[in-house]
């Protein structure tokens, strides 16, 4: 819209909210002019009162409202409150009813303090509050009151019984006669003005937040507007009619009293941003009050402490010093000479003065059956506010547009200037514009104009445009400036000091923004000989901000146009360094990198091709320890099989052992003892009936080993077992196989095996994951890994189960699994006992003399002379004896662990390899294809392991394979 246009809406409206301000408005306790057509007249009876609550008849009802008793009664002058109350709560007033016949007459009471009941000649006929029960004598607030009196009322007793614990008490306003339908209509026509100025106020509040929330800039406009919304509802909520608009008048009150106690927090707030703060800060500290007295009586009002309106009296007096200290300072501004303070000292005196009337009236010490300007007066107080607002929008507006136009020119003829000669030529004009004793210009790095990014000085300017040095134009500013100019780099705001702590002088900065990216900030300072800086110089410091972030944007891109071509060259001897950077990265050590001597990335060159040849002599001399380790692994692994090659020939040799070499029970090591001097005992791992497993430490390089010490030799058969396991791990490489270290006999003459250290524990102790599908197939995956390496050595476990499977988390949560026993039964921490004489196989009842070996633990390995292993996972074409084990009765023993941990069961009820011994089918379990979230391929290759045809079943390496395809490692 051009600036005309808008100047001419602006001062419409503005004329147009003059015109509302001065027509007659009037407050329902006015009452209208009488007129011989009116429906409603003013009662004319005569009243009389007397204090206290009466006492009751036989019958319970009270004896004063009865017409027939009447002593104690005084009359009552019109226009006057009752005297005498001396601290009571009830008051009683009667009249005898005069005037003429109406349609549904009533008598009207505009309010009354606090509670009350009606009685006509006796009977009750209205009521308004609880007197008895639950809630009794509760303040319910304040509305109209319409008391029906009944057709042929002329000549009986109306008597009002009154309670109230506030300072005021009984009926207030004039008490109106006439029909309850002609006196709503009355009320609602006296009150209709003061209802369309709270429209009218909250429509203007609501229209200037819009703009504070469009631009955020000036905080007078969010002040303005706060104010003027309270006022325009504390206005409606304050009128008789609002009992008609909703009959509620706890609600109506508690809503008046909040917006009333919020009006002067934001008025002082809109008082010190249009005005400034003032030499003692009285504004702020008036907008604390306010704001802690308003938070502290709604607690105390919401915990039921303290009645409302007990809150009110020291608000009212409290509004009475603020409203002395405003008038004060408005006077004082307005004898300064500036033109917004006469507006407002104008709009103040007269509201001020409204409602100092008000107020001396609500506290008693005004008769409150006068006139009441109030609203009068807070709506011509707003409308000069308003008309403030008005006057600055479009002043700043005008000198907002002169003042940019007068920057462009002076920055268009510094065009052939250098950076800081234009910016110097800024300075110069927005000092002589703003009438600023100097500013200083404080830009981001070019590249830098993101969050955080410092600050740094361009240029520093004094007001006549006087060459002098940066240093001393910086010295010359005020000390605490850095954090005026911090706050605005943060907030990205422009922010004004009226009075710099400690000094006389004033300052405002301005962020310097392009499309939400800051290039820095713009800093003026003034003193007290010139002027101080308002919200209006603000505005204007904005508008030539953006200007000159404009100007720095263009010189900058010019700047990078003209820096581009020095790039390109840059650039073409960066992508030759890329490309054999790439070159290296990819593993290429062998093409030298070129160096150019004469290019500034010759350093940078020569150094790739150092790292090149470095990573080159590196490769080379980690290859070579590679093969040295591999050829000592593998003469490790030779020498092991070498020598439980001799511990198994010693054993077959060693047919007949002498009875006093039989050793039932070796000795325990204890923790720290030396294990044929080269391993110390860190702790005891388990037991079992055939040894003990330790963690041990290597004495020589101290490195942690489990190590399994066989604890009677006199078991030919579990000695060989143990010798074989050594000799087969010796054969095995791989990372889900436990390594083997070292195997040996101690001095005592018992058998050790030193092996990895494999953390965790037995897939049978891990039934909590049973039924993971993601962790059981990373299980199975990796276990169908380790089978295939021991198949591709020609080695048979023979006893795959659920508890020769070590399982443990990684540094990831992954499980990472490790298989065990490839002779013995794995010993953990769970101590296993012998079977009884009764369960054990005949040939284990002979004495120890005739007895070969000690048999191993129950439910480890079943012994009938031609089996070893499980029965629960061994396939049934084992029925024929060991010798039909194959790798394929391994995968069996693999498909039936799968179904046990995917589906928390096992496949078989009867073992199948007593299945086959009877001769039976063995049943095809189907439960894997009912697991939820496991594929249908894997569901069918882990049948597959389980089928009684040992041909049909997959290799290990096959299943590992079908494992990882389906993305489980």
């Amino acid at each position: 819209m051009p600036r005309s246009r808008l100047r001419r809406t602006v001062v419409a409206g503005t004329l147009a909210l003059a015109m509302l301000s001065a027509s007659p408005i009037t407050r329902a306790d006015v009452p209208a002019p009488v007129t011989p057509e009116a429906f409603a007249h003013a009662y004319q009876g005569a009243w009389e009162y007397r204090w206290g609550d009466s006492p009751r008849d036989p019958t319970g009802a009270p004896v004063w409202a009865t017409p027939t008793v009447n002593d104690g009664w005084r009359a009552l002058p019109p226009k006057t409150v009752p005297e005498g109350r001396g601290g009571e709560h009830f008051l009683w007033m009667r009249t005898r009813l005069v005037g003429a016949a109406e349609r549904e007459p009533v008598l009207y009471l505009q309010g009354v303090d606090q509670l009350v009941e009606a009685y006509v000649d006796g009977a009750l006929v209205y009521r308004f509050g609880s007197f008895e029960g639950n809630g009794a004598l509760r303040f319910q607030g304040y509305k109209t009151h319409f008391i029906p009196l009944g057709s042929n009322f002329a000549g009986k007793t109306l008597a009002l019984r009154v309670y109230s614990d506030h300072v005021n008490i009984g009926p207030y306003g004039e008490v109106l006669l006439g029909s309850r339908a002609d006196l709503a209509l009355e009320a609602v026509r006296d009150d209709l003005p003061t209802l369309a100025m709270g429209i009218l106020l909250v429509s203007v509040g609501l229209f200037v937040l819009g703009l504070f929330l469009s631009e955020r800039r000036d905080k007078s406009n969010l002040a303005y507007g706060l104010l003027a919304l309270s006022l325009g509802i504390y206005l409606p909520a304050a009128v008789p009619i609002r009992g008609l608009l909703l009959d509620a008048p706890l609600f109506w009150i508690h809503v008046e009293l909040a917006s009333l106690y919020l009006t002067p927090l934001f008025f002082a707030s809109y008082f010190e941003h249009v005005f400034g703060p003032g030499r003692f800060r009285l504004l702020r500290g008036l907008q604390w009050v306010h704001g802690a007295y308003f938070l502290g009586s709604a607690l105390v009002v919401a915990l039921g402490l303290v009645p409302v309106l007990r809150t009110l009296l020291p608000f009212q007096i409290l509004l009475l010093i603020t409203i002395a200290l405003m008038t004060a300072r408005a006077i004082l501004n307005a004898t300064r000479g500036n033109l917004d303070a006469r507006i407002f000292t104008a709009g103040f005196i007269l509201a001020a003065t409204a409602v100092s009337h008000d107020v001396l009236q609500a506290i008693g010490l005004v008769p409150r059956d006068h006139v009441s300007f109030g609203h009068v007066g807070t709506f011509a107080f707003a409308l000069s506010l308003g008309i403030i607002l008005a006057r600055r929008f479009v002043e700043v507006h005008e000198r907002m547009g002169r003042y940019s136009r007068v920057l462009e020119l002076s920055l268009a003829s510094a065009q052939v200037l250098d950076r800081g000669g234009q910016a110097r030529v800024a300075l110069d004009e927005i000092v002589r514009l703003l009438g600023a004793r100097a500013a200083l210009l404080f830009v981001t790095p070019e590249g830098g104009a993101v969050a955080g990014a410092e600050l740094e000085v361009a240029a520093g300017r004094e007001a006549g445009g006087v060459e002098i040095p940066l240093a001393s134009v910086i010295a010359g500013f005020a000390s605490n400036l850095d954090d005026l100019v911090e706050q605005v780099r943060l907030r990205r705001e422009a922010r004004v000091w009226k009075r710099i702590e400690d000094t006389r002088r004033s300052a405002m900065a301005a962020p310097l923004l392009v499309r939400d990216e800051l290039l820095g900030v713009l800093y003026l300072e003034s003193d007290e000989s010139r002027r101080h800086f308002d919200a209006a110089d603000l505005s204007l410091l904005n508008a030539l901000g953006e200007k000159l972030s404009i100007n720095i944007v263009s010189t900058r891109a010019v700047r990078a146009e003209l820096e581009s071509s020095l790039h390109q060259k840059r650039i073409a001897e960066q992508a030759a360094l890329l490309e054999a950077a790439a070159r290296l990265a990819s593993g290429d050590i062998k093409t030298p990198i070129p160096v150019d001597e004469k290019s500034e990335f010759a350093d940078l060159a020569r150094g790739l091709d150092q790292m090149r040849r470095d990573v080159q002599q590196k490769i080379r001399t980690i290859e070579a320890k590679k093969t040295e380790v591999e050829v000592l692994n593998e003469e490790l692994r030779r020498k092991i099989q070498q020598h439980t090659s001799s511990l198994l020939s010693s054993l077959r040799t060693d047919v007949d052992v002498d009875e006093d070499d039989l050793v039932t029970a070796a000795p325990s090591f204890a923790v720290g003892a030396l294990i044929a001097e080269r391993y110390r005992v860190i702790e005891e791992l388990g037991q079992g009936a055939m040894g003990v497993v330790y963690e041990v430490e290597r004495v020589r390089d101290t490195r942690r080993f489990a190590m399994k010490v066989l604890t009677s030799r006199s078991d030919k058969l579990a000695m060989a077992r143990f010798v074989r396991e050594a000799q087969i791990l010796s054969r095995l490489d791989h990372p889900n196989l436990a390594s083997i270290a070292d195997v040996d006999v101690t001095p005592e003459g018992l058998l050790y095996l030193v092996m990895e250290l494999c953390k965790g524990k037995p897939l049978h102790r891990c039934k909590e994951r049973y039924r993971d599908v993601a962790w059981c197939c990373s299980v199975l995956g990796q276990m169908a890994a380790g089978l295939a390496a021991v198949h591709a050595q020609g080695v048979i476990h023979r006893d795959l189960k659920p508890g020769n499977v070590m399982v443990a988390d990684d540094a990831e949560g992954h499980a990472q699994v490790k298989l065990v026993d490839f002779g013995i039964s794995t010993l953990t921490g769970e101590v296993q006992e012998r079977a009884p004489a009764s369960e054990r196989p005949r040939e284990l009842d002979t004495p120890p003399s005739t007895r070969r070996s000690i048999a191993p633990p129950p439910q480890e390995v079943t012994r009938t002379g031609i089996l070893v292993g499980t029965p629960t996972y061994m396939g049934p074409e084992l029925a024929q004896g060991s010798r039909h084990w194959k790798a394929h009765s391994d995968v069996f023993s693999l498909g039936v662990i799968a179904y046990e941990i995917l589906t928390g069961k096992r496949p078989f009820n009867v073992p199948p390899i007593f299945v086959g011994m009877q001769g039976q089918t063995l049943p095809r379990p189907t439960g894997l294809r009912r697991v939820e979230g496991l594929q249908g391929g894997l569901a069918l290759l882990f049948e597959r392991c389980m089928d009684p045809d040992p041909a049909a079943r997959p290799t290990a390496q096959e299943v590992a394979e079908m494992v990882g395809k389906y993305g489980y490692r």
